[in-house]
């Protein structure tokens, strides 16, 4: 059997917008604390944040978190690209289902944090449409690729 060709939206979106987009995330939470606390943050809670060594733990440990899935997504998608026997296939569609439980468990605590808010994009700051907008965004289109939309 031939390789499965992998639509050329999904392999720009998978090898290079979507790392990019976990590259800014791992800047924040290894360099940019301050910044995370204002902005990664719903409104509702984010005034609260203060700056104390378990947010600093918590942060070094979701920096490490997302290195671990940049480093999934650049190397292993991009060394199966083309694999034979829908080799590619199957393990990019592993990939995207294992993030796409971290987005959907990452989206849960932005709705946990302030589920009012969570649900009224016109009420949203800075922090949910970063949050709730980006990753909505890409919840759609990982789940679009999972459940074979364009495939």
């Amino acid at each position: 059997m031939a390789t499965i060709k992998i639509p050329a939206l999904y392999r720009i979106f998978f090898l290079y917008i979507d790392p990019l987009i976990g590259l800014s995330g791992l800047y924040i939470f290894f360099f940019d604390h301050a910044f995370f606390l204002k902005t990664g943050l719903p409104a509702s809670i984010a005034t609260e944040a203060q700056y104390t060594p378990v947010v600093r733990f918590l942060l070094f440990s979701l920096g490490s978190y997302f290195l671990a899935i940049a480093a999934m997504q650049v190397y292993l998608l991009q060394a199966y690209k083309n694999a034979p026997n829908g080799l590619n296939l199957r393990i990019w569609k592993f990939v995207q289902a294992a993030i796409l439980m971290i987005d959907l468990g990452l989206l849960g605590t932005m709705i946990d944090a302030d589920p009012s808010t969570a649900m009224r994009p016109g009420r949203w700051g800075e922090g949910e449409w970063s949050n709730f907008g980006v990753l909505g965004l890409v919840i759609a289109f990982r789940s679009s690729f999972l459940l074979g939309v364009g495939l």
